[in-house]
Parts: C-alpha cells; sequence; structure tokens
C-alpha cells in the first residue's frame, strides 16, 4: 500500500483495490497525517471516477477541497478541475444551488466551464442566470495580451445581455460599449450586430436620439 500510495500514476481498475485504499484512509485517519489522508482521497475520488461513480466519488472530492483549505497550501491549479467535478457531479443529483454556491478561480476554460454549468443548472427563465456575472468577469480578468481582443467582445456582450435581461440599461450600455470597442480594435465583424444591439439599449434606456444616431451609423457603413 505504500508503494501504492507513491506511484502518482497509478489508477485503480477494480473494487479490490478500492478496498485497500480504503483501509488505507482508516489508517492515515488514525495516524493523524494531513499529507497522507490527502493523498488517499485523491486516490479513492479518482479511482470512482474512472470507474463512472460520481456518487461514491462525491464525499472523497469534497474531504480533499477541505484539507486542501486547512493545510494553507500554495495556490494550484488541480483545486479547480477539482471544484469543477464537483459541481458537475452536484448538479447530476439536482443540486443546483451548490453549483451556483462554488467560486472556482482558474484559467478561461475553467470560468467559461464555470458558465457552461450554471447555465445548464439554471432554474429561472430563459436568459443568463445572475451566477454567470462572476464567472464571465472572471474570464475577462483571465484574458492574456497574446489571445487578442476578438475572445473580449463576446465576454462584454455576454455580460451587456445579462445585465439588460435584469433591466440594468447602464451598466448594459458600459459593457456593450466595451464589446464594440473590441470588435473594432479587433477588425471583427460582428461590431454590427454590437452596435445594432447598443443602439436597442440606448432606446430601452430612453435615449432614443444616440440610438438613432447609431442605427444611422450603421447604415452609413
Amino acid at each position: 500500500m505504500a508503494l501504492l500510495l507513491g506511484m502518482p500514476g497509478h489508477i485503480c481498475s477494480t473494487e479490490a483495490e478500492g478496498e485497500l485504499l480504503q483501509l488505507a484512509l482508516w489508517w492515515a485517519v488514525g495516524g493523524q497525517s494531513l499529507q497522507a489522508k490527502a493523498r488517499v482521497c485523491f486516490l479513492l475520488a479518482r479511482h470512482h471516477v474512472h470507474l463512472k461513480q460520481p456518487k461514491e466519488a462525491l464525499p472523497f472530492l469534497e474531504r480533499l477541497l477541505l484539507l486542501h483549505s486547512d493545510s494553507g497550501a500554495l495556490a494550484a491549479s488541480w483545486p479547480t478541475d477539482c471544484s469543477l467535478l464537483l459541481a458537475d457531479i452536484y448538479s447530476r443529483k439536482c443540486l443546483p444551488h451548490m453549483v451556483a454556491s462554488l467560486q472556482t478561480q482558474g484559467s478561461l476554460a475553467s470560468s467559461l466551464r464555470s458558465v457552461d454549468l450554471v447555465l445548464r443548472n439554471a432554474t429561472q427563465p430563459p436568459g443568463l442566470p445572475v451566477q454567470t456575472s462572476h464567472y464571465l468577469r472572471q474570464a475577462l480578468a483571465s484574458l492574456t495580451p497574446d489571445m487578442g481582443q476578438p475572445l473580449c467582445s463576446p465576454l462584454y456582450a455576454s455580460l451587456a445581455q445579462l445585465y439588460s435581461h435584469h433591466r440594468c440599461h447602464g451598466p448594459a450600455i458600459t459593457f456593450m460599449t466595451q464589446a464594440v470597442e473590441a470588435s473594432a480594435a479587433a477588425a471583427v465583424h460582428a461590431i454590427m450586430d454590437c452596435l445594432v444591439a447598443l443602439a436597442w439599449l440606448h432606446a430601452l434606456h430612453g435615449q432614443s436620439p444616440v440610438a438613432l444616431d447609431i442605427l444611422q451609423s450603421v447604415q452609413d457603413a
């Protein structure tokens, strides 16, 4: 078992190995070793995920994240992946409030995966749920200069759509203006769609003359 715990690439593929890991967890708990408990929880979670047993993996994923928090370890990328996997399992168990409560921090990909999880578990009427705002902002913050402006525009436009859906037209105009600017900087053809959407937001905000000026510029172009 000590050899198994020291083999990071080994994946348990039989129920018998799972039983051995359960025994190892019992020993780790008795020995009060934080690192040993975390290691065994990780192996048990991976074991059940590999066997497509998400329900059985759930308690070990939860415990693993708690142990990581208690250890005061340096920031790493794996807790984000662990949290997203946990959120996916919660969604399968019809616990959308648990999905929305997860605050992951990571890459653009993890932020967009978080948006996808929230959308798949949305219980409110059609439209972007409020919880997506955090992850969309997080996605924007994770963008690096080498990614360029094209990715900024749809993210800003999504935030504008979210605020408009909740009748917050002032912030929606700000975000859609940023979407237009990002599209222009990247020479993206979708700028016309953004301009029309911006005009509509101004109209909803009681600024019809501004909306007409924008539509006139679109027609001239």
